[in-house]
């Protein structure tokens, strides 16, 4: 049976909005915001984590600020409220 390139091989939708690149920004740029220089592993947790969060999160609207919260925490092991919160908040 051929499929769509787009479709993984379990039938998930990849979100093509921009999600995925835009998590990786996000984390990025609060990362650097809080005073943390992310390594190369924390960039590869990173596209790692978007892009299945970027699978999931295609059916469900405004759902990248959770995926972007999630992340952050994940790769730099940060706990409890991120200075830098509100101005990802006001982009969202």
């Amino acid at each position: 049976m051929l499929s769509f390139p787009l479709i993984h091989k379990h039938r998930v939708l990849v979100n093509m909005d921009g999600g995925c690149i835009y998590i990786v920004c996000a984390c990025t740029w609060l990362a650097f915001y809080n005073g943390i220089t992310p390594t190369f592993a924390n960039y590869l947790i990173l596209v790692f984590c978007a892009t299945l969060g970027s699978m999931g999160a295609a059916p469900v609207p405004a759902s990248l600020f959770v995926l972007i919260m999630t992340s952050y925490q994940t790769t730099f092991g940060v706990t409890g409220d991120v200075p830098g919160l509100p101005f990802i908040i006001t982009i969202e």
